[in-house]
């Protein structure tokens, strides 16, 4: 099995203070933070035709050579600008089921449809869009290493 890179080689300028507490603050390069949202970002699927109609400027940009591709800009900077990567799939029923205010926004018309709750609001306020989605965020995600990582 291939080992990561040691993360002093990964984010030089990473700095931890507080050890793995809640209130630790962590302090990193934008460089660096890029890097790391690179790899965290890696495996993300990106539908490039549907990007590039979702988002004209991108669209334009690739066209212009700012980026080479959807998925480029995506994992640069369309993460960090809270773009989404793919059409999200929405389960109308399960998502108005789990979601009232969902429905009530749509019987006042604030709303289209489940879909388009998610895509304006949902996305963003981490509501996940199919019972599939929700299995996936409750994961346990590893437990953290006791110690400190690194300390400046």
């Amino acid at each position: 099995m291939p080992l990561p890179p040691h993360v002093q080689r990964l984010l030089p300028s990473l700095a931890i203070d507080g050890g793995f507490t809640p209130g630790a603050t962590v302090t990193l390069s934008f460089a660096d933070f890029q890097a790391l949202l690179k790899r965290a970002l890696a495996d993300v699927e990106i539908d490039e035709a549907w990007y590039l109609r979702q988002y004209s400027d991108v669209r334009e940009g690739v066209a212009r050579g700012d980026s080479a591709s959807a998925a480029e800009h995506f994992r640069n900077c369309g993460y960090l600008e809270g773009r989404m990567p793919a059409e999200p799939q929405v389960d109308e029923i399960w998502y108005r089921a789990r979601n009232p205010d969902v429905s009530a926004g749509i019987r006042a018309g604030t709303f289209k449809d489940a879909k388009d709750h998610y895509m304006q609001c949902g996305w963003r306020e981490g509501r996940a869009p199919s019972p599939v989605d929700a299995a996936r965020r409750q994961r346990p995600l590893p437990p953290p290493v006791p110690g400190r990582l690194v300390s400046r």
